[in-house]
């Protein structure tokens, strides 16, 4: 029945929200998912917590927890905690007694250094904002991480303990009195410097300061790998940490996983349909589709709670622990190209004509109106003659051409020898005749 549920919700999450270029393995992807979808179902009704055990895995394990200390913080028990938690009902109550837990477990970091735990009583979670890298550091090295590495090597505790010294450098020390990393010299009091520190331990009374993490014994933890891998985790908090979503590749074989800062998330299990094939995403955050796979799905840092500690046999404050879950995420497998546009753009050359026209001479004539000169000219008898004389003239065009010299000029008054002729023949017309 529990099967139906968590595969129920994985198809709602898919309908309404849907991977691998990865190795593709099967089985623990799925149930992490349904895990943590368990784990929203209990807190969003209230949930409480308590402490069951002082080191990880209660000396069930030969690796099950060590005692460390870090910098110049005495040794304690490190790798997180083992809380086993119920609804909000069970606050204060006693595990095994008033209440028997809801068979989830969590790994728990505590958020207070040089505070005393208190064990075995229940308190309640209140939802809390931490920072965001350490928000994805108790998503990601959960219970779920743990449980499945705990019998392969102690990597997964030397993780754990990496995550424990984050949370005090940047939860516990900027929010309390506790000096865990602000109370050592510089450089190394910034986690983000640790890469290559070889830890040393302080003296046995302290007044010689230690730096990394180190044990005073000689136990099974490699003291130099938990100490890198603080500086390692830091470094993948600060690449991993903000909002996660998929999207599409552009040729919509695969999908991306990518936070708010366009940074792929790699190295996170992608699962296909319900409990189908699952793939790990690449350094670029991508994974491609499984033939035939409608959808997928994974989980994204969600929320984090924190208790306030169940108070001691004296009253005292206890312990707080935080927790994480994280929430799914999904996208359906129904890419859609983008319709491609074709923009053709003609060229069209220009051709410059010159055409060159031949100079042309024009000439102009104007020509003047005639003048008329009247002449009286005296007689012998009393009739008067008339003679009119016409002279029209032109001016010459404005283009005109020399002629040649052809001698003497002609006379001024040419007509004058004409009028003299003609009053001559005149007047011996007027003669008397003889009978």
């Amino acid at each position: 029945m529990k099967r139906f549920v968590f595969g129920l919700v994985f198809g709602l999450i898919a309908a309404f929200g849907a991977s691998t270029s990865g190795t593709v393995h099967g089985g623990e992807g799925g149930d992490r998912i349904d895990y943590h979808i368990a784990l929203n179902t209990l807190f969003d009704g209230g949930a409480a917590a308590a402490h069951a055990c002082f080191n990880m895995g209660c000396g069930l394990h030969p690796q099950a927890g060590y005692i460390t200390g870090i910098n110049n913080k005495a040794e304690s028990w490190m790798g997180g905690m083992w809380m086993t938690v119920d609804d909000a009902s069970c606050d204060g109550g006693v595990w095994g007694i008033e209440c028997s837990g809801s068979g989830l477990w969590m790994i728990g970091y505590c958020s207070e250094a040089d505070v005393p735990a208190e064990s075995m009583v229940f308190s309640a979670y209140t939802e809390t904002t931490i920072d965001p890298k350490l928000q994805y550091l108790l998503f990601k090295y959960d219970w779920e991480h743990f449980i499945n590495r705990q019998d392969a090597d102690i990597s997964s505790h030397i993780e754990l303990s990496a995550v424990q010294a984050l949370v005090w450098a940047w939860h516990s020390d900027p929010n309390s009195s506790s000096t865990v990393f602000s109370g050592i010299d510089d450089p190394y009091d910034d986690p983000f410097e640790w890469d290559g520190l070889a830890p040393i331990a302080p003296s046995s009374d302290f007044s010689m300061p230690g730096v990394g993490i180190w044990t005073f014994g000689d136990d099974d933890i490699d003291r130099n790998a938990a100490t890198q891998a603080v500086y390692d985790l830091a470094v993948e908090a600060q690449n991993k940490a903000g909002d996660w979503s998929f999207s599409h590749s552009d040729d919509g074989e695969g999908i991306y996983l990518l936070n708010d800062n366009g940074l792929p998330i790699y190295g996170e299990t992608i699962v296909f349909d319900d409990h189908g094939a699952e793939a790990v995403t690449d350094s670029t955050g991508y994974v491609e589709w499984p033939d035939g796979s409608m959808y997928a799905v994974t989980l994204k840092p969600g929320r984090a709670f924190e208790t306030p500690g169940a108070p001691d046999e004296d009253g005292n404050s206890s312990q707080n622990y935080l927790v994480a879950i994280g929430e799914p995420i999904s996208i359906l497998n129904n890419f859609t190209p983008t319709p491609s546009t074709t923009t053709t753009t003609t060229t069209t050359a220009l051709t410059t004509t010159t055409t060159t026209v031949p100079a042309t001479t024009t000439t102009t004539t104007t020509t003047i109106a005639p003048t008329t000169t009247e002449v009286e000219t005296a007689a012998t008898s009393s009739t008067a003659v008339k003679v009119t004389s016409t002279t029209a003239t032109s001016e010459p065009p404005t283009d005109s051409v020399a002629l040649p010299a052809t001698g003497t000029s002609p006379s001024k008054w040419p007509g004058i020898p004409l009028i003299a002729i003609g009053c001559s023949l005149l007047l011996v017309s007027r003669l008397p005749k003889e009978n």
